[in-house]
């Protein structure tokens, strides 16, 4: 069972999603982004929405979602445990 409800909208309760592009900082790193990232899917967990998604563009220096297969758990820890 979900910890809270889906954010919904419109008449028909659609559930929202996060569509996130794991920008670089300036300054920052691809790792900087990428633990930006989690935090963002993390937050956006906390306040109910259903889904998060990165974005996936290749040969962009400033997009560290360019390589999913790190963006998909930098860390070795997921934002949420799948039940």
């Amino acid at each position: 069972m979900d910890p809270s409800p889906a954010l919904t909208f419109g008449p028909e309760s659609v559930p929202l999603s996060v569509l996130d592009l794991a920008p670089v900082p300036d300054g920052g790193n691809a790792g900087d982004a990428l633990r930006a990232t989690i935090d963002l899917a993390r937050h956006a967990e906390r306040l109910g929405f259903r889904r998060f998604w990165v974005a996936e563009h290749h040969n962009m220096p400033g997009i560290a979602s360019s390589a999913l297969a790190r963006t998909a758990s930098p860390e070795g820890q997921p934002a949420r445990t799948a039940t």
